[in-house]
């Protein structure tokens, strides 16, 4: 949750490091819910989910993508 407004950048990474997708969105204070869209279809594994402020404050969760 967002304290007040801020631009930040969000990254879908590999476990090699790779940077498969990066966005750019702008955050209003508050709540904000984003939906990272994929050209490609993702292999079964973990990636990290990165969001970075325009500070270069930055967050990581593990993500596990599993085909259903």
């Amino acid at each position: 949750e967002a304290s007040f407004d801020k631009s930040v950048t969000i990254s879908l990474v590999d476990l090699y490091g790779r940077t498969l997708l990066e966005e750019k969105y702008n955050m209003t204070k508050g709540m904000s819910i984003f939906t990272l869209s994929t050209e490609q279809s993702l292999p079964e594994g973990l990636y990290l989910v990165q969001i970075t402020d325009q500070y270069g404050h930055q967050i990581s969760k593990q993500l596990t993508h599993f085909k259903q």
